[in-house]
């Protein structure tokens, strides 16, 4: 079995409850997230709403959620390739600063031809990650119904730190330093809150899917 790759966190460093239970922590384009969804719900939606009955409206609906499910994967595959960003490399001056040291960050573009966006450039961020209780309620509560209420469990992202510096789109060796407050959150995997710490190169292309190169780092207390 292929053991689960988790993106924020460099090697070395085990997951928490929280990370075992949401899987592999990626960054997703929000059409490829639409284009995952898209092939259940056309499939509902023909099913539901179509005008046509019989044979012809389950061909539709299985032949449109295959289409649908083929070109997300399709995307999935593209994005992958273009966010490995073989053409950029990042040397930061240790993978385990403390809060209150400066990071010092080498960034080197080995073919220069290859970058694709208008803008290039360099961050640092720290993202919260903590669970909470979303309760919905079942039934129309009219008269005669018994309604009633669920609650799940779910995971939000915010981003609690984060620092941009612009980048050279030259093939010379460029650093970065990047000052981590000492009152800044430390890197912590936890079953109901963690904090992950990430540098990041990235480059801004217009109307289309940013390239990025992701460099997980352990931020110590």
């Amino acid at each position: 079995m292929t053991p689960t790759t988790y993106h924020h966190l460099p090697p070395g460093r085990a997951p928490g409850g929280q990370t075992r239970r949401s899987g592999s922590v990626e960054t997703r384009n929000p059409v490829q997230v639409a284009l995952a969804t898209a092939p259940i719900a056309f499939a509902v939606i023909v099913i539901v709403l179509a005008p046509f009955e019989g044979p012809l409206r389950w061909a539709v609906a299985i032949g449109g959620a295959v289409a649908l499910g083929l070109l997300a994967r399709a995307l999935k595959q593209r994005t992958a390739a273009v966010s490995a960003a073989n053409h950029l490399a990042m040397r930061p001056s240790t993978d385990e600063p403390r809060r209150g040291e400066d990071l010092v960050v080498t960034l080197s573009v080995a073919d220069p031809s290859k970058l694709r966006g208008d803008r290039l450039e360099v961050g640092l961020e720290c993202i919260e990650r903590y669970d909470y209780r979303q309760h919905q309620s079942s039934g129309s509560g009219g008269v005669g119904s018994s309604g009633g209420s669920s609650s799940r469990r779910v995971t939000r992202r915010d981003t609690v730190f984060a620092q941009w510096l612009p980048a050279q789109r030259s093939s010379a060796g460029e650093t970065f330093t990047f000052p981590i407050p000492a009152d800044a959150p430390f890197s912590h995997e936890g079953d109901c809150l963690s904090f992950s710490w990430m540098l990041t190169a990235r480059e801004r292309v217009p109307n289309g899917i940013d390239t990025r190169l992701d460099h997980p780092i352990w931020v110590r207390p």
